[in-house]
């Protein structure tokens, strides 16, 4: 009985679609979108920008509205860190003083950028020219990278020394030398699945003929919002820093040569969560192709 019930909704649903006036649109788009991080590592502020262009399939009937999307994505990232401190007890200066070596990330920026193939899969309606869309979207990482800047403070605290040795860079005391790292980008996922939700307005085919180029074409101007669902906080993450240091010896130290690792790919954000949240503007230009207003029922 249910399955029958079942059966005859759904073969209720194909002769709704197949027996309307039906539309079916091939297209291009193009978007640019801005957003946030939504995760629990501290941080000072991060954002991103991004955009994407690509083609469209779209099935109209009546109200309802199926769209197929393809295309490419670019995004760019920028999180800015909170400064980091930390001492060495014990070390030996090149006159084989003992010292405390103390040190201070400062300014530290991480950059990323991400390219990736997306597909998209929308549904929803258009009433008067507004239309509505919701659905997901696939994205595959084809590449990503990361770059790091900061800048490093270090003196030593001397015990028969009051004041701290500062300034002195051919004794390893520097200030404000900046360090940079590029690395590739590494996650969790190469792909990620988004949920998507769009409205936006149909501008009529008669109207705008400086738009328009002829009078099959549809002209639509939305806004949107992407949020992603899965964690790409990767599984194995590398040091924050890393000023390889190997012995005691202070001028054994590669001060300009330290190592620095993306906020999110680093050891610091381990255990925690990282998805985006993005609002963007998006134009898509539709041509319409054949339609047939005949009857095609079931029966």
């Amino acid at each position: 009985m249910r399955r029958g019930i079942i059966i005859w909704l759904l073969n209720c649903c194909i002769m709704y679609l197949l027996a309307e006036e039906s539309y079916h649109r091939i297209g291009g788009l193009a978007d640019v979108s801005i957003g946030a991080d939504i995760t629990n590592v501290e941080r000072n502020m991060s954002f991103d920008v991004g955009g994407d262009a690509g083609f469209v399939y779209e099935y109209n009937k009546k109200h309802f509205l199926l769209q197929i999307n393809a295309g490419i994505n670019y995004a760019y990232g920028h999180v800015s860190n909170r400064d980091m401190s930390g001492e060495w007890q014990n070390m030996t200066d090149s006159y084989g003083d003992q010292c405390i070596y103390s040190w201070f990330i400062t300014n530290k920026v991480d950059f990323s950028q991400m390219v990736n193939t997306n597909m998209s899969f929308l549904v929803g309606g258009e009433f008067n020219s507004i239309v509505v869309l919701t659905g997901l979207k696939w994205k595959y990482l084809l590449y990503g990278s990361t770059r790091s800047n900061a800048h490093l403070i270090t003196y030593g605290t001397y015990p028969n020394l009051i004041v701290p040795l500062k300034h002195m860079p051919n004794h390893y005391y520097v200030d404000n030398l900046k360090n940079s790292s590029e690395k590739s980008m590494n996650r969790r996922y190469s792909y990620d699945f988004v949920y998507s939700f769009e409205i936006g307005y149909s501008f009529n085919r008669n109207r705008f003929g400086l738009l328009s180029i002829n009078r099959s074409s549809v002209h639509r101007l939305s806004i949107y919002a992407d949020i992603s669902l899965l964690n790409q906080i990767p599984n194995k993450q590398e040091p924050l820093y890393d000023f390889h240091k190997t012995s005691n010896y202070i001028p054994d130290l590669h001060l300009e040569n330290v190592s620095l690792t993306h906020l999110y790919q680093s050891n610091v954000a381990a255990t925690n969560f990282l998805r985006t949240l993005c609002f963007g503007v998006k134009y898509t230009i539709l041509l319409e192709l054949k339609y047939d207003k005949s009857c095609r029922c079931l029966f």
